[in-house]
């Protein structure tokens, strides 16, 4: 009863259309699961993320999960997650991406999981880093290494958000280091990051991993927004 009674006080709701939980549902309601963009990215080699790096960085595949629409659940999703502490969000977004691309090549030959970081002074601002969330979560599902230590961020950047697509490679530029890179080599690294625009950020990131031996380089985000 007492339960019972806190939930009409308080009730959970869906961080996508804002209606109360009803018995089952956790995290996103049924109505608003149904409705998510996926984009079978991961099926097609030549894929809209996968043009986004022509000419830029050599990838061994790239995708997103979701389109992403301004005011529309992917993006509430991730503003919950990035911006409301929402932890459990990028669990799940986690957990879904890994379920989407686990078994499609070439990401089966995967070794290890790379969340895109956070400078440690936005780190200790924050709180956390939304794009681990989203790693952690995926090798809830995957069994595949987590490496949220071997890449750093060297510069404290700018927000990325409304600069323009020139800008946000200047941004980013020089940006990131590796820890012990010697450890990769001829390995399959997979760049996780939440949402991929213009890719300046995963162009960066991949920069810090063309100078090892062997090494491959994957990229995949919760979202993908068509600039």
């Amino acid at each position: 009863m007492i339960k019972h009674l806190f939930n009409l006080l308080f009730p959970d709701n869906c961080p996508g259309c804002g209606h109360p939980f009803i018995k089952g549902e956790k995290m996103v309601c049924n109505l608003c699961t149904i409705k998510l963009p996926k984009t079978e990215f991961h099926r097609q080699h030549d894929n809209a993320v996968a043009k986004t790096f022509w000419g830029k960085i050599h990838l061994e595949a790239a995708t997103s999960l979701f389109h992403f629409d301004k005011g529309e659940i992917v993006q509430k999703l991730l503003h919950q997650l990035k911006y409301k502490s929402n932890k459990e969000v990028g669990f799940l977004l986690g957990n879904w991406l890994a379920d989407e691309i686990r078994d499609a090549e070439p990401f089966t030959t995967v070794n290890t999981v790379v969340p895109v970081p956070l400078h440690p002074h936005k780190m200790r601002v924050r709180g956390y880093n939304q794009s681990q969330l989203i790693a952690e979560g995926m090798v809830q599902k995957w069994n595949v290494e987590l490496s949220a230590d071997l890449l750093i961020r060297k510069k404290n950047t700018e927000s990325q958000t409304r600069k323009s697509r020139y800008s946000r490679f200047e941004n980013v530029d020089n940006v990131f280091a590796l820890n012990n890179s010697s450890a990769y080599e001829n390995k399959h690294v997979l760049i996780i990051d939440d949402v991929i625009t213009t890719g300046s950020t995963i162009v960066a990131c991949g920069d810090a991993f063309s100078q090892i031996p062997g090494c491959k380089i994957s990229v995949a985000s919760i979202a993908y927004t068509h600039s």
